[in-house]
């Protein structure tokens, strides 16, 4: 390819003397040719107005530089297009113009010399920048496109200059051999006969661009509302889980902190007078402040936990299921869709062949994903029924504290009562020692935090073999499609 930076265009303008006339080309006589040299120019001309059709287009960004290839192909089809329909528009206009004949033919001349300078300064630039960033394939077929039209240009150009030539000495039309109009409807038929695969080639890589834009839109799409979907999903069971343990222990809580309240205000009367009464009553408020104490913390620790692993869990999918170390789940997306734009006329069945495959892989991830989450959840629902009845079980420690002082407060009541009743708490709270309350919350959240770690191992096994596999392989076969003796044509 080193070959396509030394390419030169040799093309010539020949200065044309002003005769005044009148049509067709500005002279007094009719042609039976003309007409279909004006056809044909006008059809030559809307070709080139097509070159940059497909490639005006908005992209998303999702395919890294596609921006700047569209911007590469448009900016020389549309500028080369504008150039050498000049050409052929002038032409179209010199077969029924008024103007003089020298006039006419001289500003098609004019048109040519500008494309020549065109294509001088700009095609071997945009050649070598079209091998840099598009590859060799696409750039031997626009190489192939150009080269027609270097060589039926100039056919064009010296069929005009035989025709400017016998116009300028004739005096009835028989003096303009049929054979002059004949060529230049010859050299414009081999001239629309070549601009079609110069046109294809741009039109193909537009569309290219445009199916590998929406495909890779559209997987990073599916891609992210799949796997969010399914972590979405597992943090609405975990957000229920939060919200019943939380229910579960603020009714504890507040049943304490109702005794408690209870045992400060209406504890008092006939009571007051029984033994040991201001330390009792100061012993049952301790009693239930602590066990308030301990569930709050015991909830905002499970709490804790739990946000955690909602907070890990949600790194865990990004980077297990949108990165996956060496590959990114979208590596044969990209090599897909990179390999469509700058392909070859067959390579498009080897996107046909691996587009359905590539596709699959966020929902055979979202699968795997899932399957990670369903299961855990019945483990997660486990851990949410041993936390309540824990916490059911506390509240049974204060279930009873009210009705089991009514009997004090009577006037009848004992003079020992109180000391009794209240005697029984700190066995009850002894039962609660810190030690045990400690042992309970690590309890808990050790529980979430093996969850966590099985959800972690899931993920890790399932990336594996869904993606840290998978998606090598499709690489490596989407490469060699492209290799492939059947497509090297």
């Amino acid at each position: 390819m080193e070959s396509l930076s030394y390419i030169f265009w040799v093309l010539c303008v020949v200065q044309i003397i002003t005769v005044n006339g009148r049509p067709d080309f500005a002279t007094s006589f009719q042609f039976p040719a003309t007409p279909r040299i004006s056809q044909l120019s006008n059809d030559i001309s809307s070709l080139f107005a097509s070159l940059d059709d497909e490639l005006t287009v908005s992209l998303s960004g999702s395919i890294p530089d596609s921006e700047e290839q569209r911007l590469l192909l448009v900016e020389f089809a549309e500028n080369f297009g504008v150039s050498a329909r000049a050409v052929t528009d002038e032409l179209a206009d010199s077969a029924s113009s008024t103007s003089s004949m020298g006039t006419t033919l001289a500003n098609v001349l004019t048109a040519y010399g500008q494309l020549v300078v065109f294509f001088n300064t700009n095609a071997n630039n945009f050649l070598s920048s079209t091998h840099r960033d598009l590859g060799p394939y696409l750039t031997v077929e626009l190489f192939s496109g150009l080269v027609r039209l270097v060589t039926s240009f100039p056919q064009v150009r010296m069929a005009i200059e035989a025709l400017q030539a016998r116009l300028q000495s004739a005096s009835t039309a028989e003096d303009v051999p049929s054979d002059v109009l004949r060529s230049l409807a010859r050299a414009l038929q081999l001239l629309k006969a070549h601009v079609p695969l110069l046109v294809y080639t741009f039109q193909r890589v537009g569309i290219n661009l445009q199916t590998a834009e929406i495909f890779m839109f559209f997987f990073n799409e599916k891609r992210s509302a799949g796997f969010m979907r399914e972590t979405d999903a597992f943090f609405t069971e975990l957000s229920a889980f939060e919200a019943a343990v939380g229910r579960k222990f603020t009714s504890a809580k507040e049943m304490f902190d109702s005794a408690g309240t209870q045992v400060e205000t209406e504890l008092t009367g006939e009571v007051e007078s029984q033994a040991n009464y201001m330390s009792m009553r100061n012993l049952l408020k301790s009693f239930t402040s602590d066990r308030s104490m301990f569930l709050d913390e015991l909830k905002q620790a499970i709490l804790l936990a739990s946000t955690a692993n909602r907070q890990a869990i949600g790194n865990e999918v990004t980077t297990t299921y949108y990165v996956g170390n060496s590959y990114t789940v979208e590596s044969a997306a990209l090599e897909l869709a990179m390999q469509l734009i700058s392909s070859k006329v067959y390579d498009r069945l080897c996107y046909m062949k691996y587009v359905a495959l590539v596709e699959d892989l966020p929902t055979l991830g979202r699968v795997r994903l899932s399957e990670c989450f369903h299961t855990e959840l019945p483990r997660l629902q486990k851990l949410q029924e041993l936390i309540e009845t824990y916490s059911l079980m506390v509240s049974y420690d204060v279930e009873d504290l009210w009705h089991n002082l009514n009997p004090c407060r009577s006037q009848y009541a004992a003079v020992e009562c109180l000391s009794m009743v209240s005697a029984h708490y700190p066995t009850l709270n002894a039962a609660r020692v810190r030690d045990s309350e400690t042992r309970a919350g690590n309890f808990f959240t050790s529980a979430l935090t093996a969850s966590l770690k099985r959800i972690e191992r899931c993920f890790t096994r399932t990336n594996f073999f869904t993606f840290l596999n998978l998606v090598p392989s499709l690489e490596q076969d989407i490469r060699s499609c492209r290799e492939a003796p059947c497509l090297k044509k």
